[in-house]
This record gives C-alpha cells, sequence and structure tokens, in this order.
C-alpha cells in the first residue's frame, strides 16, 4: 500500500493544530454548558428549598401561637372553674345577716359581726337591752341547727341592763347553705 501525502510538513502540522483547537473548542463549549445546566438546577432547587423553608417556618409560627393561645385559654379555663367553684361553695353574707336577725328577739342591738372563713368562726358583739333579751338571744343562737359549737363569756351576765355582749359561735355552714339556699349543691 501507498501513502501519498499531499501536505507539506508545515501544512500538516497546522492542521493538527486546528484540529486540537477545534476539540478542545468543543470540549470547553461542552464544559460551559454542562456549567450552566448545573447552575439552573441549583437555583431552580434553591428557590424550592426557600419556598418549602418558608412554609415550614410560618407552619411552625402558627403551631407556636396556636400552642401559646390554647395554652392561655386553658389557664383562663381554669380560673374561671376554680371562680366558680368558690362561688358555689359561698354563703352570701345577706342570708346570715338575715338569719340572724331572725333570730334577734327586741332589745338586741349588734355592733360588731366578724367571721372567720378558715375556722369557721363567728363572734357577734352588741348591746342588749336587758339581761333577760340578751338570754332570750343566746338560747336561740344556741338552740339553732347551723351552730357547732357556741361560747358566752360570764361577763355578759354581770349586768342587768344596756349589757355589752359577745358571743363566740363555730357554724356549720354546709347545714346552713341547704336550709338558707336549697338550690345549691
Amino acid at each position: 500500500m501507498i501513502y501519498l501525502n499531499l501536505l507539506s510538513p508545515p501544512q500538516k502540522e497546522g492542521l493538527r493544530t486546528r484540529m486540537l483547537h477545534s476539540a478542545i473548542e468543543r470540549l470547553m463549549i461542552f464544559l460551559t454548558v454542562e456549567a450552566l445546566l448545573t447552575g439552573i438546577i441549583l437555583l431552580g432547587v434553591r428557590i424550592r428549598l426557600l419556598q418549602t423553608l418558608d412554609a415550614v417556618t410560618s407552619r411552625q409560627i402558627l403551631t407556636t401561637e396556636y400552642v401559646s393561645v390554647n395554652n392561655e385559654i386553658r389557664a383562663l379555663n381554669e380560673t374561671i372553674s376554680r371562680i366558680e367553684s368558690i362561688q358555689r361553695l359561698a354563703l352570701p353574707a345577706s342570708t346570715l345577716l338575715a338569719d340572724l336577725v331572725g333570730r334577734a328577739p327586741g332589745g338586741i342591738i349588734v355592733t360588731s359581726l366578724d367571721f372567720e372563713t378558715k375556722t369557721d368562726a363567728l363572734r357577734i358583739a352588741g348591746i342588749a337591752e336587758t339581761r333577760e333579751s340578751l338570754l332570750t338571744f343566746e338560747a336561740a343562737l344556741r338552740a339553732s341547727p347551723h351552730v357547732k359549737t357556741f361560747e358566752s363569756p360570764i361577763s355578759n351576765l354581770l349586768k342587768k341592763r344596756d349589757v355589752n355582749f359577745q358571743f363566740q359561735a363555730v357554724l356549720d355552714l354546709d347545714r346552713l347553705r341547704l336550709t338558707l339556699d336549697p338550690e345549691k349543691p
């Protein structure tokens, strides 16, 4: 086989160089296009991740707000329940005063009425016109089904007229509540 070379050695070298440059140029174009496509894809992924992060953050903020609002509502409901239970247990002072006034005979003036909620102790002080009206009032209070214990000092009996008196009684509030206000549990 015979090889015939029609190009001179410098032309041959120039052709080889041009082919090498053309191959390098195609490789560079390919790498540039690949880098651009990779950048566009990564930009799209970044945008999608930011959108997802915003959605998660907004849900987390809503969830956090929901939890805090829910906790506040729960605390208010507990406070309201406690207040309602305390109100159910409360005995109106007017009811207690009406019972005491109903038991007092004529000639009794109550000047002080003190009730201690921790011990259910009631202290009554006042002035009685006569010793007999005082003894009648004392007997009515002792006979009351709402009184657990009753104390009257001896000093209440020293004078016959204008007697300054003091009584101390421990009340049975459950019985008093049922008697005076039967609608309450």
